[in-house]
């Protein structure tokens, strides 16, 4: 019996000591030395232990300093390391348990801007990140090193959050980079038809809260609620991202889809200057596409106001519809008090 259970105590060992599937674990990188750098990073590590005793990294998303990770890179601190079956490079950098996250040969990632990252473990507890710029030539140049720490690896949140209860604005202050042609934000989601036609990053725009916002380009975005409740939407700051004609109008248009299958759409002619639109009758929306007439221009926008739509009276229309009970109430009763009986 006691062969038994030593067994199966050595099976849990190995089971808690390899993963049962893939995982995406979070982290967070702040230079203490170097430019001010922030990013923040979900890793997704293969479940079967390499020869160096690590995980291989299979993919990245995230962003540095607003700047969104669009894509993992071949190293090159690892020339001589053989492509994997998905034509990445077979890292050996996710430790799990003790030890750094990252081991010495790191790894090379791309953002939005086209500027390459390298981060890699450089000594107990510090982490060294090193930007590089492409030239035309594909030279490397503008060599940016800074030197940090990264926080403890743990899983992103699982449960999405539910839709606001109550009217919020839509800041994209909480949204990574897109996934699988979808990102999610605040209780909502927004989907593209084609793959990574939208992204996020620091608005450049002046967008009011001049931080985070979504842009896309080429491919109409379309937003709905995780749940897919309903909800209404009554306005929104827009403008053009980049590749644009100066002083030139770009019309955007939006489409609603309603709970009872009717369409509202409206015209949005948006410039250069970020400005608020509001929407008329975007109301009972079961979703709500952003269109995009094609070319090589980016939109862009930012606080979208939303709020959840009720079947219900608002408590001010209860109000109003109590007061008007009560008026017929007391002419009914007066009615009956004037009425005059004849013998």
């Amino acid at each position: 019996m006691n062969k038994y259970i030593v067994s199966a105590l050595a099976f849990a060992c190995a089971a808690a000591a390899i993963p049962a599937q893939a995982a995406e674990y979070f982290t967070t990188y702040t230079s203490n030395s170097g430019p001010s750098t922030v990013a923040s990073m979900w890793f997704t590590a293969s479940d079967v232990v390499n020869s160096k005793g690590g995980y291989d990294i299979t993919g990245i998303r995230g962003d540095v300093n607003g700047d969104a990770i669009v894509s993992l890179e071949p190293n090159p601190k690892q020339p001589g390391l053989a492509l994997s079956a998905s034509r990445l490079w077979n890292f050996d950098n996710v430790l799990y348990g003790n030890g750094p996250l990252l081991d010495t040969d790191g790894a090379v990632f791309q953002t939005f801007s086209g500027r390459e990252y390298n981060i890699w473990n450089e000594a107990a507890g510090l982490y060294k990140m090193v930007s590089y710029q492409k030239t035309a030539t594909g030279a490397y140049n503008d060599r940016i090193p800074t030197l940090g720490t990264i926080s403890a690896a743990a899983p992103p949140p699982v449960a999405d959050p539910t839709p606001p209860t109550g009217p919020t604005t839509l800041d994209f202050e909480d949204a990574r980079t897109y996934a699988d042609s979808s990102i999610k934000t605040q209780g909502f989601k927004f989907v593209s038809a084609t793959c990574c036609e939208f992204a996020f990053g620091v608005s450049s725009t002046g967008a009011s809260n001049d931080t985070r916002r979504m842009i896309y380009n080429g491919a109409p975005v379309t937003m709905a609620t995780v749940d897919g409740s309903h909800f209404n939407a009554t306005s929104i700051d827009a403008g053009l991202g980049s590749y644009f004609t100066p002083g030139q109008a770009y019309s955007i248009m939006l489409s609603g889809t309603r709970a009872d299958g009717s369409q509202v759409t409206q015209a949005l002619d948006v410039t250069d200057t970020f400005s608020t639109y509001a929407l008329h009758n975007f109301d009972n929306l079961v979703s709500l596409q952003f269109g995009h007439p094609g070319g090589g221009f980016y939109f862009t926008f930012d606080n979208l106001a939303v709020s959840p739509f009720s079947a219900t009276p608002e408590p001010a229309a209860w109000a109003m519809m109590l007061v008007g009970f009560g008026a017929m109430g007391g002419a009914m009763r007066r009615r009956k008090r004037t009425a005059v009986i004849f013998a």
